[in-house]
């Protein structure tokens, strides 16, 4: 099995390569890297300080034993209270980082139940942007089980400022096609909303 940190490092070092061949092709045969695509997705959703926060909300409302001597004796052990307490912090946020990197090994399999589409767009006074949570969603959110099943549902990951992979649990009529204008626009409202640091543009655009 590869370790989680191999698996990031081989993603971040062979996006900028499929990154640029895309560019070089004009995001014609962007299909024949999809796969890819999806798991570099999945690996950036997996290391989100969104992810780790909403594990470490999970976390926080298990309840655990402190356990104060073992023995003598094989089965013997002394706890340090009979009633359960909440977990430390040191805890939750490495049991959060483990939870992670079991996240990666998984692969992107709930990207499978969705269709994928490519938007361009040719004007760096247009772009797409992203931010510090690139991987981003539109929908209904009733809840996180019910999210990704909701066909209201989409999923935007941008690949450079020229181009946007767009899921969703219907399929798209065209493939690969230039954005319309309003499309565009809710993206980058979309990003803008999303931001909690920083946006990354070509250049200071209007909103």
């Amino acid at each position: 099995m590869i370790s989680p940190d191999k698996t990031f490092a081989s993603l971040e070092r062979n996006f900028l390569l499929v990154r640029d061949k895309l560019i070089a092709d004009e995001f014609k045969n962007w299909r024949e890297d999809l796969d890819f695509l999806l798991s570099f997705m999945d690996m950036i959703r997996a290391r989100s300080p969104l992810f780790l926060a909403q594990k470490e909300v999970d976390n926080r409302a298990l309840r655990g034993w402190t356990v104060k001597s073992v023995g003598p004796g094989p089965n013997k052990i002394t706890l340090e209270s009979m009633e359960a307490a909440p977990m430390s912090e040191t805890w939750i946020r490495n049991r959060a980082i483990v939870q992670m990197r079991e996240e990666i090994l998984k692969g992107p399999a709930w990207t499978l139940n969705f269709h994928w589409c490519l938007r361009y767009t040719r004007s760096t006074t247009d772009p797409v942007i992203t931010c510090d949570h690139p991987v981003s969603s539109a929908g209904p959110r009733n809840s996180r089980e019910t999210f990704l099943s909701d066909p209201d549902t989409f999923v935007y990951l941008p690949i450079c400022w020229q181009a946007c992979l767009i899921g969703n649990l219907c399929k798209f009529d065209v493939d690969t096609d230039e954005f319309v204008p309003s499309t565009l626009k809710f993206i980058r409202d979309l990003y803008r909303t999303n931001a909690s640091e920083y946006l990354i543009s070509p250049q200071p655009i209007s909103f």
